[in-house]
């Protein structure tokens, strides 16, 4: 569904201490070539569908790899966002497609029907044996510093930060993923999931506990997946799906 408020092409727009509630569609999206925007300190609740959405999914690699296209630098900061999901119970409560240079930091997120923070597209049939099928111009992106609870409420198949498709093209150019905490999660299947194609991602010093579900695993993931500092109660390195992933570390 589209956003109550939807943009396209803006420059340094700031979203401060709104509050997007009782919508039903999506919240706020933030979507094809919007550069440098600013979404901090917002209440996002009781939402049919995704709560903040930034990055399209429909233009993985735009024409000549026209920056105009790209949604790059955007920072998605100290929202509140809780109860989105409502009506579509596949909706994570924040959602990154494909954009360059995305911080998702210090947002608290409860109560939703999915999960938490979501980043990548169409990861569909990539793996390690055919890394290259859906590439995209993701790169450079962080989710830090978040707390997540009660996530995967209604859905299974998800975690509290979930990840789909390539994330870069190197560690140094990839998706960090640092400081986060989550718990209580009710149908988790990986804290951090890392699902079809995903490649080079860091997950680094953060922590899960009161959850049932593994610390990072996946399906059909590429692989370049790196583990450093992180306080889990599930397991480590599940990657259930053949072909095995490559490079984790």
């Amino acid at each position: 569904p589209a956003a109550a408020v939807d943009l396209t092409g803006t420059r340094n727009v700031t979203f401060l201490r709104n509050t997007f509630q009782h919508l039903g569609g999506a919240g706020l999206g933030l979507q094809h070539g919007v550069r440098d925007d600013l979404v901090q300190g917002n209440t996002v609740n009781d939402i049919s569908g995704i709560g903040i959405l930034l990055g399209a999914v429909d233009d993985p690699q735009p024409i000549n790899g026209d920056e105009n296209e790209i949604a790059t630098g955007n920072t998605v900061d100290s929202n509140y966002v809780h109860d989105t999901g409502v009506e579509f119970p596949g909706a994570p409560a924040i959602f990154n497609g494909y954009s360059r240079r995305t911080s998702i930091t210090h947002n608290q997120i409860s109560n939703v029907s999915y999960s938490g923070i979501s980043s990548g597209w169409a990861g569909w049939h990539t793996n390690s044996v055919t890394p290259h099928d859906n590439p995209n111009i993701n790169a450079d992106n962080t989710i830090s510093y978040n707390e997540i609870y009660g996530h995967m409420g209604v859905r299974s198949d998800g975690g509290a930060i979930y990840t789909n498709g390539p994330q870069g093209t190197s560690f140094e150019h990839g998706l960090t993923v640092e400081g986060n905490v989550s718990f209580s999660g009710i149908h988790t299947s990986f804290n951090v999931y890392n699902d079809e194609g995903g490649d080079y991602v860091t997950i680094r010093g953060n922590a899960q506990y009161s959850d049932p579900g593994g610390f990072n695993g996946g399906c059909s993931t590429t692989g370049h997946i790196r583990l450093k500092g992180n306080y889990r109660t599930g397991a480590l390195n599940w990657f259930g799906c053949p072909p095995a992933p490559v490079g984790i570390e």
